[in-house]
Order: structure tokens, then C-alpha cells, then sequence
């Protein structure tokens, strides 16, 4: 790489980044299950999150250890299961059981993070 990673870099290749992801998530899930406009959707809500991230924080997260920042993204599964056992119980019992598969995911992304966690080792 030319340059070094930086909060820059990171809006500069975005819309390659993005673009990486979409293929993946249609290869993961069918085109009937998602639809272009919430993919892009989540895309822009990513893109704003990253701009508030650097406005508050500037570059900190790529001075970080790869290992930390793998933490830190296990660590959100972990704020997505945990929002969901509150949601879970402010939900009508007919919603619970499509709460408990929304977490099941979420789970699968830990569980995920940690197994490729353990190939930066």
C-alpha cells in the first residue's frame, strides 16, 4: 500500500469497500430476501457513522492493534445480543420468536469474529 491507513483512505476507497460488501451480502442472502434500496440505505447509514467516527475521533482507531479492533467488533455482537434481550421483552409474544432469530445471527457473527480472530494470531 502507498499510503498509510488513515480515516481519509478509508472515505477515498469507500465506494470500493462498498461495493465488495454488496456482492457479498447477495451472495450470502438471495436477491428476493434483500432489497437494493435498504442495502443502500445501510450503506449510506455505514458511510455516516464512519464520518461522525472520524469527526469525534479522528484517525485513533488505525494508530489501534488489529487485535483490538477485532475485540472491539466481537464486543458489538456481543451490544447487539444484549439490546436485543431488552427488545425481546418489550415485544409482544407473537414478535419474540423473530427477535430470538435476529440475535441467533448476531451470535453467529461473534462466533465468526473470534474463529477469524484466532487466524491473526
Amino acid at each position: 500500500m502507498n499510503h498509510p491507513l488513515s480515516t481519509r483512505h478509508i472515505r477515498h476507497d469507500w465506494p470500493i469497500y462498498a461495493g465488495q460488501l454488496v456482492r457479498q451480502i447477495y451472495h450470502v442472502y438471495n436477491t428476493s430476501r434483500i432489497d437494493e434500496e435498504r442495502v443502500r440505505d445501510f450503506l449510506l447509514q455505514v458511510s455516516d457513522r464512519l464520518a461522525a467516527g472520524e469527526e469525534a475521533y479522528g484517525d485513533a482507531s488505525f494508530k489501534r492493534a488489529l487485535s483490538d479492533l477485532l475485540g472491539e467488533k466481537a464486543q458489538e455482537a456481543l451490544d447487539l445480543i444484549g439490546w436485543g434481550s431488552i427488545i425481546y421483552h418489550k415485544l409482544p409474544p407473537a414478535l419474540q420468536r423473530e427477535a430470538l432469530r435476529i440475535d441467533a445471527e448476531a451470535f453467529l457473527l461473534w462466533a465468526r469474529m473470534r474463529e477469524f480472530a484466532k487466524l491473526m494470531k
